[in-house]
Parts: C-alpha cells; sequence; structure tokens
C-alpha cells in the first residue's frame, strides 16, 4: 500500500504495538532471566559529556519521554546501545553504557558532537547495529527523525557507516559510508530497521520495515546495493493486533523486522513484526546481483508459524535461533535443522522457553552476546510508546538490558 508520513507514524515506530497469539505455549521450564541495567527513563552521562542537563532540555533537545531503548551489541566489555530519533529530544542515537556512582548511563559514541543535529555529516537516527569479529561496527543510520511527529519529519538519505572499533588515535576509523540512493531506498518508504553480517563474503543484510516491507544486501568491496520485496515480507492480516500478557491487546501495521543469517552464511532467515511466519531464502541468490526477484521469490522457504509475534531475531554458532515471544513476554529458541540435517518446521512442540517474566521481559527487542557465552537483549515495553509509559517509576523499570547464559556465541564465531 501507499505510505504517507502519518503512515510512517504508524506503521514505523511499529516496532511498536501488538499481537494475537497461538493457544499453545512454549515448551520447557526456561530460566530467569538476569538484569544487568534498568531505567524508569533512560539517563546520559551528562558529565561525561561536558554538557548540561538543564540547558538541553530547556532547548528542547532532550525530552526523556523520547527516548527509548532500541539496539544492543557488546564488544569486547564495552556495551552499546542505540536510541532512535523517532521522535525529538534524543541527545544521541548511538552511545555506550557505562556506570556512574552505582548507576548506568549513556554516553554518545563515537562522540556526542558526531550526533549532533546541525552535524550535516554526522550520524542522524541510529536504528540498530553489528559488530563483527574483526572489530568493524556496521552502523545502520536510517536517516528520516520523528516518525511520530508528521509536522517536525525531517528525511535523511539513509546510510551504512562501517566503523574500525580497533582503530587508535592516528588511524581514519571509518572504513565505508554508503549513502542508499533513491533507486533502492525510496524517501518516505524507507525504515532500514534490522542488521546481519557475512563475514566471509563482506555483505550485510538489512531489513526494511515499512509499507510492503523488503530486504537489502550490501556488498563492502563493491560499496553497491540491491533491494528486494517480496508478498512472504507483508504484514500478515492475522498478526497486527497483540495481546501482551498483563498489558492489554495493541495494534500495529509493521512488515519484514526480524533477520538471522545462517553460521555457514548460507541461510538468510526474515519475517514481519505483524505476523507469525518465518521464511528464508539463500544468499548465494541474493549476493547475486543479476538474479531476479523471480528468482528470488521462488527460493523463498517457509518454516511455519512462531507463537508469538517477535521483534529481533538472532541465530548462535551451533544454528540455533533465538526469538522474542511478545505475547507471553518470554524467550522462545528452535532448531532451523535437525541432527539428521533435515530441515525443520515451526510446531507447538519444538519452540522452547528460554526465559520469561512478566514483569522484566516485557517487548523483548534486540538480541546480542557478550562474548562469554550468554545472550544479551532489551526489553523496552514498546507498546507504550509514544504516549502511555509511566515515568513516575511506580510501575517499575521501563527499559533493561538482560542476559541468559546459553553457552552459545554469536553467528559470525
Amino acid at each position: 500500500y501507499t505510505i504517507d508520513r502519518l503512515s510512517v507514524t504508524a506503521v514505523l515506530l511499529v516496532t511498536v504495538l501488538v499481537l494475537v497469539a497461538w493457544s499453545a505455549e512454549a515448551q520447557g521450564s526456561g530460566m530467569e532471566a538476569a538484569v544487568l541495567y534498568e531505567w524508569v527513563s533512560v539517563e546520559y552521562d551528562w558529565e561525561g559529556m561536558g554538557e548540561d542537563e538543564q540547558a538541553w532540555i530547556d532547548a528542547g533537545l532532550y525530552i526523556p519521554e523520547n527516548c527509548v531503548l532500541a539496539g544492543i551489541k557488546q564488544w569486547q566489555e564495552t556495551v552499546f546501545v542505540t536510541i532512535p530519533r523517532w521522535a525529538p529530544g534524543v541527545p544521541a542515537t548511538l552511545n555506550t553504557v557505562v556506570v556512574r556512582e552505582g548507576k548506568p548511563k549513556l554516553l554518545p559514541f563515537p562522540s556526542l558532537e558526531a550526533q549532533m543535529l546541525n552535524n550535516t555529516e554526522g550520524l542522524k537516527n541510529v536504528q540498530d547495529v553489528e559488530i563483527d569479529p574483526f572489530g568493524r561496527m556496521w552502523i545502520i543510520d536510517t536517516g528520516a527523525q520523528n516518525f511520530y511527529y508528521p509536522n517536525q519529519y525531517v528525511w535523511n538519505t539513509p546510510k551504512l557507516v562501517v566503523y574500525d572499533l580497533t582503530a587508535d588515535g592516528g588511524q581514519e576509523p571509518v572504513l565505508r559510508e554508503y549513502s542508499f540512493p533513491a533507486s533502492v531506498a525510496a524517501p518516505g518508504q524507507t525504515f532500514i530497521n534490522d542488521i546481519v553480517v557475512d563475514v566471509l563474503n563482506d555483505f550485510a543484510f538489512m531489513t526494511n520495515s515499512v509499507g510492503d516491507g523488503g530486504l537489502w544486501a550490501y556488498d563492502y568491496n563493491a560499496n553497491a546495493a540491491r533491494f528486494w520485496v517480496d508478498p512472504s515480507m507483508a504484514v500478515e492480516p492475522d498478526g497486527v493486533l497483540f495481546n501482551v500478557t498483563g498489558s492489554g491487546v495493541y495494534d500495529v501495521v509493521t512488515p519484514s523486522d526480524g533477520i538471522a543469517l545462517s553460521p555457514d552464511v548460507e541461510t538468510l532467515y526474515y519475517c514481519p513484526l505483524s505476523g507469525f511466519n518465518l521464511y528464508s531464502i539463500p544468499t548465494s541468490l541474493f549476493r547475486d546481483f543479476n538474479s531476479t526477484a523471480e528468482q528470488l521469490h521462488d527460493s523463498v522457504v517457509s518454516y511455519g508459524q512462531r507463537l508469538s509475534q517477535s521483534d529481533g531475531i538472532v541465530l548462535t554458532a551451533d544454528n540455533t535461533l533465538y526469538y522474542g515471544d511478545i505475547g507471553s513476554n518470554a524467550v522462545l529458541y528452535w532448531e532451523p535443522v535437525d541432527q539428521y540435517g533435515n530441515q525443520n518446521t515451526l510446531s507447538g512442540t519444538n519452540q522452547l522457553l528460554l526465559a520469561e517474566d512478566d514483569t522484566a521481559m516485557q517487548w523483548v527487542d534486540t538480541f546480542g552476546f557478550d562474548g562469554q557465552g550468554s545472550l544479551i537483549f532489551v526489553t523496552n515495553r514498546l507498546f507504550l510508546f509514544p504516549t502511555s509509559y509511566d515515568f513516575s517509576g511506580a510501575s517499575g523499570a521501563n527499559f533493561r538490558i538482560l542476559s541468559c547464559p546459553i553457552g552459545q556465541q554469536s553467528y559470525m564465531r
């Protein structure tokens, strides 16, 4: 369907609201996820930034209720998080977590200056990042800002920035910067949401979460990208209502969102947020920029339905898929291939419970790995954005980073 700014507003952040889950429940008893950090409202490290918090509030540059924790990745001991500029008042959209006097706070990365709104070359709206084993951070800057405020909507050309976390002071840290041309990222119909990286072939794959959805393939060596959209990425009619346990029913319309890459880099999985089905394509075909949309469509594999809608999804080095169960405030896991090497399909008996918590795990968003065998992930009660968060503290923390030991590493290891 046609997207305008108002529909982007409703659809986009969709990474925001919703669900009707199956009557089936995940198998297993699960474990208790450990809370690493939590916030009632996002707090920046103003002292470390050398800035006056109240001055930013008075100028309308910091509006705490518009700052939502979304993406997460870890490199060595440093945790990186994103605060997308879905609304005005986000001082920095890419940050590290630092602890000051026992409290977790956010410090802009690589600097505050690199994210100032008046910096024409700076980061505008970082939705998510991926960090490969070589220390390259692949940064999705979706560009456009203020989707929830049509009168303040700003379109900036989306870009992918590859940043070298190992660079010392004498090296240029930006390895690549690719600005998506309108031919592959149409203005008003583009929201680059999630990313995975094929380190063997130096490719990145990303999801589009507005309109009819879509996937991008980016060739690092050629510094070029392609875009493909398919009916399998669309919103599913029975997937637009989210029945979140303990919170209510929410409504949203978001296409392709979650994306995961097999550890052998041969299979790319994806799914809509507003829907239950899981699909894949062979990466060899998608990496071939001469392949056609029809050929890609014919290669789509369907795995059946997840127990609930889910936002982020991720694969491990042993090819186990982890994903959120938004309806049950949980994280589930599933084996795409059985012990004999045969393809599995999703069922009510092979989707297993990793962890569940009706308080701490409302809206599991993005996943990462700590490098020590644990899965880390963000929960953010996203169904409450933009007007229903309780910032008084009476309802507890709104944003959390949690961890579960799984004895596995990233799909890139």
